[in-house]
């Protein structure tokens, strides 16, 4: 059994380290905003060895970096933006360089996403692109120049997945024709 907030922490274990190692857990939501406790995460020694998936909200702290002691099963990466440009495109080409085997980027509130610093992001792993807006009080759909921007994006053009929401049947085609590698 394991207890944690932002003040403490407590668990059954005999050996207190054990249950700060996590082999078994494949998904990890981590949620950094000014009210929740996971921005105190470096005053627990926590490690997630085997993780398979993981939400974040960007930018995150320096201490989050040793949360994950492998990046190497990282499979899907849902990301959602929150602020400060810069650093959040430093922080997820950070990520995209320490994830070999990364297959799925899934953005989750798309319309805070500048499409000219997404069209500098490289990963040679990502086949699987998932743009989707969560906020109703946000635009919905891709228009010409985020579409535009996307074809011409490194992650566009090894794209096999995609999935988006798009303004209208033109737009579909010219994805198609121009995104060569979509199944």
């Amino acid at each position: 059994m394991f207890y944690l907030n932002q003040h403490s922490s407590k668990s059954t274990c005999r050996n207190e380290q054990d249950y700060w190692s996590y082999n078994n857990i494949r998904k990890f939501e981590y949620i950094n905003s000014n009210n929740m406790f996971i921005n105190d995460f470096d005053n627990f020694p926590i490690r997630l060895t085997n993780l398979h998936e993981l939400d974040i909200a960007l930018p995150i702290g320096n201490y989050f970096w040793s949360i994950i002691s492998s990046w190497n099963q990282l499979i899907s990466l849902n990301i959602s933006i929150n602020g400060n440009e810069n650093n959040v495109y430093f922080q997820l080409q950070k990520f995209l360089d320490q994830t070999p085997h990364l297959y799925s980027l899934k953005f989750s509130n798309w319309n805070d996403l500048n499409m000219i610093l997404f069209q500098k992001l490289k990963s040679k792993s990502i086949r699987r692109l998932h743009f989707t807006e969560l906020r109703i009080t946000c635009r919905q759909y891709f228009e010409r120049n985020e579409c535009s921007a996307l074809i011409n994006s490194a992650l566009g053009k090894q794209c096999e997945v995609l999935i988006i929401p798009i303004a209208n049947e033109i737009l579909a085609v010219d994805i198609a024709e121009n995104m060569i590698k979509l199944r």
